[in-house]
């Protein structure tokens, strides 16, 4: 119980602190310029989780881009955790900018690959797993031409044709129940799309 109560205080603390790159950037405060050493680096982000309840240790510091990368020990797990390399601000996961439009215009791609191959999502946002399933494919934006909201006809269309569980997939004729991830879609219509997990855009 101690262990995951100092897991969750570091958890906490990290994301306490946590502000936004993009707004550090536009400000001008992130830079080399007025760099502290990778020694403070790791001793501002060790005093301001001990601040907040986190019993940590630092394992190494190293330089990337334009922040600090601090590795952060606690009696459970590391964590890596950004400050600036002027040392005002403690940034968490921040994103490539590169990385994020190359993923951004392989799902568009995919998601145009679906749309011609004359795949059509059924299911009612009000529910979670319909939900889901438009969260899995990047959101309500990216499902124009993919999904569609069940009427009364459609569902007692579906419902003739033994479905039982929506959100529903219909392609090629045949149709598939549930949730289905996108590596789902790509085995069913050969699109492709390079993605390491469930999520194409988080």
């Amino acid at each position: 119980m101690e262990l995951k109560e100092n897991s969750y205080k570091l958890i906490s603390a990290s994301l306490g602190l946590i502000l936004i790159a993009t707004v550090a950037w536009g400000l001008g405060y992130i830079g080399p310029k007025n760099s502290i050493t990778e020694e403070k680096a790791g001793r501002l982000v060790e005093e301001a989780l001990e601040a907040r309840g986190a019993e940590v240790s630092i394992e190494s510091v190293s330089t990337e881009g334009d922040l600090y990368k601090v590795f952060v020990k606690s009696e459970e797990d590391i964590n890596s955790i950004f400050l600036t390399r002027d040392g005002k601000y403690i940034v968490q996961n921040p994103i490539n900018a590169s990385d994020y439009t190359q993923k951004a215009k392989a799902m568009s791609d995919f998601l145009g690959c679906l749309r011609e191959k004359d795949l059509t999502i059924y299911g009612k946002s009000n529910l979670n797993a319909t939900k889901t399933q438009i969260k899995i494919l990047g959101g309500p934006n990216n499902m124009r031409g993919l999904y569609q909201e069940l009427d009364n006809q459609t569902t007692q269309k579906l419902v003739n044709q033994g479905v039982k569980t929506i959100p529903v997939t219909v392609h090629n004729g045949k149709i598939y129940q549930g949730v289905k991830t996108a590596g789902f879609y790509k085995e069913i219509t050969n699109c492709s799309y390079e993605f390491s997990n469930q999520t194409l855009l988080e």
